[in-house]
């Protein structure tokens, strides 16, 4: 009996979510034996982000390259194509750990048009950040979420978790509506870890900050500028005003100038260095409080101020303890900024939207992520393993959703209450 095209995407859809037969399983695998070019004809990019959408949410994992490579090889040749050879990539995380669902995965490859997937992980939630994990009475940690302390000269304020962000002006404004006077004060938003927050400020510019961040402003932007203060890491996208150039304190330790731009700051302290990274327009960044004015010809690469165009990202080094200290640097000095040009924006950003994004990253990279968004501590007891992580997975997952796929890749590590070891 002929079955259309639409059938066969309907057979997928339902393949992919875990609602199929058996039957249907060997049925669709059969269609794609019998007809692999007529398969790929059907799928175009609309029906795959279709696709990946329904499943997008609650738990999702996140396929490596490698991963994907050997099994879309394996169905492609199923699949009569015994031409087709799978592009080698080096070596990466294995983010999978369900048996079928991978193969999920690799069909929707075999169209070239999704380079990952995610599936839903449905747990049993137990009760506000708890949740039931198959290991007797452990219970995991959720992941971060809307909050923020809002201080307003002496007094503080918890921002509540319903509310997303908020506007100020002569009183704050939450994105409902309600309001809160706030004329004539300072104000200072932080985020804890496991939160972040945004909101608009006076003059219409937006910020957003991430777990560990903190900014500080007036209610009103008065005089010839406007000038923040902030801490750990935030995207800011800034209101164009010619007259008042747009100033950003980072911590004491750089400054940086733009007239309208977007743009992403991380000076988290213990990262080690203050990383600014441009998505529009141009910002001009000066390093341990250098002056930012002079001549535009002043502004070079290795010295104290330099000058950024989209997809630029300047490097300000900060000093660390000595058991602290990176293992390889891109900066000369205290006083010197490296610039990098063709930054992968999509990975500075993921934060924003999100995710996780690692590449090439060592442990400890990425458990600082870890310990911000999770609010949990970290310690070693073993030696440094070398294991580095690649992959992108969503943020809004529990941590042992992160901690599974650190385990198959051979990070070794125990959970005591609020503090994972790394063996």
């Amino acid at each position: 009996m002929y079955k259309s095209g639409t059938y066969y995407k309907d057979l997928l859809s339902r393949f992919i979510r875990n609602e199929i037969t058996p039957g249907e399983v060997e049925e669709l695998f059969a269609f794609i034996e019998r007809a692999p070019q007529e398969y790929k004809e059907l799928l175009d990019q609309e029906d795959i982000m279709a696709l990946t959408a329904e499943v997008a949410h609650d738990s999702p994992i996140v396929f490596s390259d490698q991963d994907v490579n050997s099994v879309r090889e394996q169905l492609l040749l199923h699949a009569g194509m015994q031409g087709y050879k799978a592009k080698p990539v080096a070596h990466r995380v294995r983010f999978l750990h369900r048996g079928w669902v991978r193969y999920a995965a690799a069909i929707i490859l075999i169209a070239g048009i999704a380079t990952a997937i995610v599936v839903s992980d449905h747990r049993q939630h137990t009760g506000p950040g708890t949740v039931s994990v198959n290991e007797g009475n452990v219970h995991d940690i959720l992941p971060g979420a809307d909050k923020a302390v809002l201080t307003l000269d002496d007094q503080q304020i918890d921002l509540a978790s319903d509310k997303t962000g908020i506007a100020v002006g002569e009183a704050i404004t939450y994105t409902d509506g309600e309001k809160l006077s706030v004329a004539g004060k300072r104000l200072m938003l932080t985020t804890p870890n496991g939160g972040q927050y945004q909101l608009i400020l006076p003059d219409g510019s937006k910020a957003w900050l991430n777990a560990a961040s903190s900014i500080s402003f007036p209610s009103a932007f008065d005089g010839g500028k406007r000038q923040i203060k902030i801490t750990g890491e935030v995207y800011l996208e800034v209101s164009k005003d010619k007259s008042r150039p747009f100033l950003v304190d980072v911590d004491g330790k750089s400054l940086v100038e733009v007239l309208g731009t977007r743009f992403n700051i991380n000076s988290y302290v213990n990262e080690g260095t203050i990383k600014t990274t441009v998505f529009e327009g141009s910002v001009r960044v000066g390093a341990n409080g250098s002056s930012l004015s002079g001549e535009q010809g002043d502004d070079v690469a290795g010295t104290g101020k330099v000058v950024l165009k989209p997809g630029q990202q300047a490097i300000v080094a900060v000093a660390l303890p000595a058991d602290r200290q990176p293992k390889t640097s891109v900066t000369d000095g205290p006083d010197k900024i490296a610039v990098l040009s063709d930054v992968d924006l999509s990975q500075t950003l993921a934060w924003k939207n999100g995710m996780f994004s690692f590449n090439n990253a060592d442990i400890q990279t990425v458990m600082r992520q870890l310990e911000r968004w999770y609010d949990i501590k970290v310690r070693y007891e073993g030696k440094d393993s070398g294991i580095t992580i690649d992959g992108k997975m969503y943020r809004n997952v529990s941590l042992s959703s992160v901690l599974e796929f650190l385990r198959e890749s051979g990070v070794r590590f125990r959970m005591e209450n609020k503090t994972l070891i790394i063996l």
